[in-house]
C-alpha cells in the first residue's frame, strides 16, 4: 500500500485551522491506512497548501528534506492563480519549487487549470474538485433567535462576507454593492469574518455602516453567522473556491458571486455577476436549491474514493 504524507498550512490561529489543515485532517480520518506522518514511509508527498513549500518537517535539515523529495512522487495542489501576484513576483519561488520537485499538479477547478496552463510549468495537470465533508455547517431553523443572540435588528437586511480584504477578493466591490443597497433604501447590516478586514472596517466606520466583525472564531460560530444572513456576496476577482460557496450550500444561505473559481461550475448562472461591471449584481438572483443540488455528489463517500484514486493511483 502506497502511503501519502500531506503538507498543509501547519498553523493554528485563535484556535481555528485554515481550510487546508481541515482538509488534511478529513483526508487522514477517511484514509488512515493510506496516510502517514512519517515522510520517509510515504510514496507520495502531497502539498495541499503549495505556498508552504518552505516547510521542513521536524527531524530534517533543508538539504535532507529536498533530497528526500527527489525520491518521492510529489503532488502540488494549486487552488487559484492571482494574476496581480504573478506581476509582482510573489509566485516566483513557489513556481520554481513546483517545477523542480513536483511530479504533477492538482488543480481544484477548470478555471484554475486554464490559468495554470498559461504558466508553462511543464507538469501534468489533474483537475479534480475538493470533496465536501463539513458536518459543522448546516441550516438552523430558529433564525430569529440567532439574530437576537448576535444583536441584529429584526428589520435589517443582513449581508455577509467571510473571507479577507486582499486585493484578489475585491473588497472595494463589496463596499460599492453595500453602498448601492443602502442608497436604494435598504436597512443594511454587514457581518464580516476572517482576518485582515481593515479596509472594510475603516470604510464602514467612516460611512456609518452598521457591521459586526469576527476574526478566527470557532466553526460552530461561523455556522450560526451564516444562518443569520439574508445574502452572502462573493466579490472576488480571483478564487480557487471560495469554500464559502460550499458553506452557503450546506447552510442554505442565499448567495451571489462573481464568475470566479467554482462559482460557474456549481451556482446557477443567474446567481452570477461581472466583477468588472459590479452593478450587474442587481440582476443576480440567489438560488441555493440549484447550488445544493450541484454540490451533492462532492459529499458522497464514492467521490472521496474517486478523488484519492485519481490523484494517488
Amino acid at each position: 500500500m502506497e502511503k501519502i504524507y500531506i503538507i498543509s498550512d501547519e498553523i493554528l490561529i485563535d484556535n481555528q485551522k485554515w481550510i487546508c489543515d481541515r482538509l488534511k485532517e478529513q483526508f487522514i480520518e477517511y484514509f488512515p491506512e493510506y496516510t502517514t506522518n512519517q515522510p520517509e514511509e510515504a510514496y507520495y508527498i502531497w502539498y495541499i497548501a503549495p505556498w508552504n513549500y518552505q516547510y521542513i518537517p521536524e527531524g530534517y535539515t533543508e538539504t535532507e528534506w529536498l533530497d528526500l523529495l527527489k525520491s518521492k512522487k510529489v503532488v502540488a495542489t494549486i487552488h487559484h492563480i492571482d494574476a496581480s501576484k504573478i506581476l509582482e513576483g510573489k509566485y516566483t519561488r513557489q513556481f520554481k519549487f513546483i517545477k523542480k520537485y513536483a511530479n504533477k499538479i492538482h488543480s481544484i477547478c477548470p478555471q484554475t487549470t486554464r490559468d495554470i496552463e498559461k504558466l508553462e510549468l511543464l507538469k501534468p495537470i489533474i483537475t479534480k474538485y475538493l470533496w465536501v465533508t463539513e458536518p459543522q455547517f448546516y441550516p438552523i431553523k430558529q433564525k430569529n433567535e440567532l439574530r437576537l443572540k448576535y444583536g441584529i435588528n429584526e428589520n435589517s437586511f443582513v449581508i455577509g462576507n467571510f473571507q479577507n480584504d486582499k486585493k484578489s477578493k475585491s473588497p472595494e466591490i463589496f463596499l460599492k454593492i453595500v453602498l448601492d443597497m443602502i442608497g436604494n433604501g435598504r436597512k443594511i447590516e454587514v457581518i464580516l469574518c476572517g482576518r485582515n478586514r481593515q479596509f472594510l472596517i475603516d470604510n464602514f466606520k467612516k460611512l456609518g455602516i452598521k457591521f459586526q466583525n469576527y476574526q478566527m472564531v470557532p466553526l460552530e460560530t461561523i455556522n450560526e453567522l451564516y444562518n443569520c444572513l439574508d445574502l452572502y456576496i462573493v466579490s472576488s476577482r480571483y478564487e480557487g473556491g471560495p469554500r464559502s460557496i460550499i458553506e452557503c450550500a450546506l447552510t442554505r444561505t442565499p448567495i451571489i458571486s462573481t464568475r470566479v473559481g467554482i462559482a460557474p461550475e456549481f451556482m446557477d448562472d443567474k446567481s452570477l455577476f461581472d466583477v468588472e461591471n459590479w452593478i450587474t449584481y442587481k440582476n443576480a438572483i440567489p438560488n441555493v436549491d440549484i447550488l445544493s443540488q450541484n454540490i451533492a455528489f462532492l459529499e458522497t463517500k464514492n467521490y472521496l474514493d474517486e478523488f484519492k484514486n485519481v490523484l494517488f493511483p
